[in-house]
This record gives structure tokens, sequence and C-alpha cells, in this order.
């Protein structure tokens, strides 16, 4: 039975019960700890990936494909273990509902700061990549690149970073946005439960 059911019954019966913090923690550690490990998971696999990228560096042979590349592997590894930590530190049934709320909105506001550099990054390294490998040899032969051939690259190059940032975009909203909301929801919940309650 979910809390709007339990809310609605004892309101039809003029009842006020009495509720322990330990019952409210005990409803939120339920409720918000699959979508919690969830998040811990998919930082974790973050860190894996980023370390399987690192040596994925010495496939550019230009430097500042290398470096950039690099550099954003190593920021992302300390990034991801930075946000692990911070999860790891919200302990859902040792801490009170307002630092728990605290600390989902600061995670929140991470997440979405890392989606917009996410996607900054997908445009910079995608069209430097592709301007080094592709149009810079189409701009040193010009005269000898129709029109249409060029046209065509162009659209294929733009739709591919275009392409990149939606996905981008759509992992974040599945991998990250979701259980955030979870975790909200039982909040709000207990939250309205304690007011109705209090």
């Amino acid at each position: 039975m979910d809390l709007d059911n339990i809310k609605k019954s004892w309101q039809e019966r003029e009842i006020k019960p009495t509720i322990s913090e330990e019952k409210i923690q005990r409803m939120l550690d339920n409720r918000g700890k699959n979508a919690l490990e969830n998040l811990m998971t998919f930082e974790k696999w973050g860190l894996l990936v980023g370390l399987l990228c690192l040596p994925c560096s010495f496939i550019f042979d230009e430097d500042f494909l290398f470096f950039f590349y690099l550099a954003s592997v190593i920021c992302m590894l300390i990034w991801q273990t930075y946000k692990y930590k911070f999860l790891k530190k919200i302990n859902l049934s040792k801490i009170g509902i307002l630092d728990i709320s605290i600390a989902i909105t600061k995670y929140r506001k991470y997440i979405f700061a890392e989606l917009i550099l996410a996607i900054l990054w997908i445009f910079i390294f995608m069209g430097s990549f592709l301007y080094l490998k592709i149009f810079k040899r189409i701009f040193a032969h010009l005269e000898e690149t129709s029109t249409f051939n060029l046209s065509i690259t162009l659209s294929i190059a733009i739709g591919t970073i275009f392409t990149l940032a939606l996905t981008a975009y759509v992992l974040y909203r599945y991998i990250y946005m979701q259980n955030i909301k979870q975790i909200e929801k039982s909040i709000a919940e207990i939250k309205d439960f304690e007011q109705d309650n209090g």
C-alpha cells in the first residue's frame, strides 16, 4: 500500500497517527535506496569507462586531439570519483530528510552542469576531430573537391555531432534524472505525510 492510500484511509477515519522519525526513515530507505544504489552503480561504471578510455588517447596523432582527449579523460576520472564519494556519504537511514533533500538537490545541479559540459565537449572535440581528420584535407584540395561532395561531408559531420549530443542528453535523462526524481518523489511524499500528520 503506498503513502497516498495510507493518508486517504487515515483521513477518512479521522485518525491522527503518530509516526516516528525511524518509521519515516524506513519508508524513505525502502523507496529511495534502489534509486541511490543505481546512481552509485552508474558512477562506478563511469569510472570503469574512463579507465578504459584512457589508453585511447594514444591513437590520436595530432597534439591538440591527444592532449585535449587525455586531459578530458583525467578530469572525468577525478569528477567521477568525487561524485561517487559524494553519493556514498548519503546514508538514507542515518541522515535526516532535510539533509538528504539538500544533498540530492546539489547532486542534481552537478549532473545538470555535467550534461552541459558533456554536450560542449562533444561539439569541441568532434568538431576538432572532424576538422583535423577530414576537412583540413578537403580544404587543402578545395579546387579538386566538388561542392556536392563538400556539402554531403559537412552535412554528415554536423549530423554526427548533433546525434552524439542528443544521445548524451537521452542517456543522462535515463541514467541520472529518473533515479534522482525517484528519490525526490520519496522525499516529497514523506514531507507531505509529515505535514498532514504533524
